[in-house]
């Protein structure tokens, strides 16, 4: 029973390990690429979020959520979406008044609807 016990605290201190470092680095690392590669007309998004940062923040929110019993937890989602978004930012290669006035594309729901009867989530 106590070999069992100590397996179950290696395995759980493995996985809290491995979600607070590789988890961010990987998470960093995916959203950097999709948005430095996403276009917007003629306008470039550039994301230069930092795996090291992700990796302070996810362990301090993981800290401070253990230590106030999970009353952290809203705080927590605001600071990991705040660090998000500051790591995000529009390049526009022309005026953006102009590209606002332009006329939008006709665009039909039918793909969006289509993917949602068949349950595919088609997001970025």
């Amino acid at each position: 029973m106590h070999a069992l016990f100590r397996t179950f605290i290696i395995v759980w201190g493995a996985l809290i390990l491995v979600g607070v470092t590789i988890g961010p680095i990987f998470h960093a690392l995916m959203t950097n690429l999709i948005w430095s590669n996403t276009r917007l007309g003629e306008h470039r998004i550039e994301c230069n979020m930092s795996p090291l940062g992700l990796i302070w923040i996810s362990f301090g929110n993981f800290v401070m959520t253990i230590v106030t019993l999970g009353l952290f937890y809203p705080w927590a989602m605001v600071r990991l979406a705040r660090f998000q978004m500051e790591s995000v930012r529009l390049l526009p290669a022309s005026d953006l008044q102009e590209f606002e006035a332009s006329e939008p594309e006709a665009v039909g729901a039918i793909g969006e609807e289509a993917a949602s009867i068949f349950d595919f989530d088609i997001a970025l």
